[in-house]
């Protein structure tokens, strides 16, 4: 049975200020995309999938294994 992962919220809002400063201008990465890759680090995933290139571009900044699946636009 799945259940709710465990984190600390602020613990996610620090590490997307961190991740907004370092990467943001240069990746052009927008709240979302650092908010989500932020709490992907918190919580120490394994995968990472997104559609958005912005946010694949920052997990793989990050050091995250990703996998872009093609978007819809």
């Amino acid at each position: 049975m799945w259940e709710v992962p465990a984190y600390d919220l602020s613990d996610v809002h620090a590490l997307a200020e961190r991740l907004a400063q370092r990467y943001a201008a240069s990746i052009g990465a927008r709240s979302l995309d650092i908010l989500h890759v932020a709490a992907a680090l918190a919580l120490d995933v394994e995968h990472f999938v997104t559609a958005d290139r912005r946010q694949a571009a920052l997990a793989k900044a990050v050091g995250l294994t990703s996998r872009s699946l093609p978007s819809r636009r």
